[in-house]
């Protein structure tokens, strides 16, 4: 008899360490979000790696780490990298998102219309507007709410405002 193994992704919020902003150069019809994942959904999470300018960065994650996923000044998805992989897509091709990382979505907001103002977590006026991904303890926007040694604390604080709880699983 034949037992499939599934690994079942559970909340380690010590793994948020990324923050990532997402911009829909591509509008999709009727709407303006560029994600609208669901809890539990694996997707492609792409980069604009134009002139292969983004590569390390994408590689910058480990499989495990979590990534705040913010659109339009709005904490929309906190996202796991499933895997130490690096994927592109064709590189020669006009589409510059043509890298990718596997991840699955941990948590998503319950309300489109009132998402989660960055603002809450971050001194939003501080954050880098490009679609790469920032180490969270390395931003000036966080160091300035959080100070430098704040992480643990601010990991907490969004555990408790987006009411996430750590033992569920996905």
């Amino acid at each position: 008899m034949y037992i499939a193994k599934i690994k079942v992704l559970t909340m380690n919020i010590e793994q948020l360490q990324w923050v990532k902003n997402i911009k829909a150069f591509y509008p999709k019809e009727g709407g303006k979000w560029a994600y609208q994942f669901q809890k539990g959904e694996k997707f492609a999470l792409h980069w604009r790696n134009k002139d292969g300018k983004d590569q390390k960065n994408a590689n910058n994650l480990a499989a495990g780490d979590m990534i705040i996923l913010r659109q339009l000044g709005k904490v929309t998805h906190i996202v796991q990298v499933l895997d130490n992989e690096l994927n592109d897509e064709d590189m020669k091709s006009e589409n510059e998102f043509n890298i990718y990382r596997n991840v699955q979505v941990i948590w998503i907001t319950d309300n489109w219309d009132n998402s989660p103002s960055v603002g809450r977590f971050f001194e939003a006026k501080s954050l880098p507007q490009g679609g790469k991904a920032y180490q969270i303890k390395r931003l000036e926007a966080f160091k300035k709410r959080w100070g430098e040694t704040g992480l643990p604390e601010f990991q907490k604080f969004i555990q408790k405002e987006l009411n996430i709880n750590e033992n569920s699983s996905i």
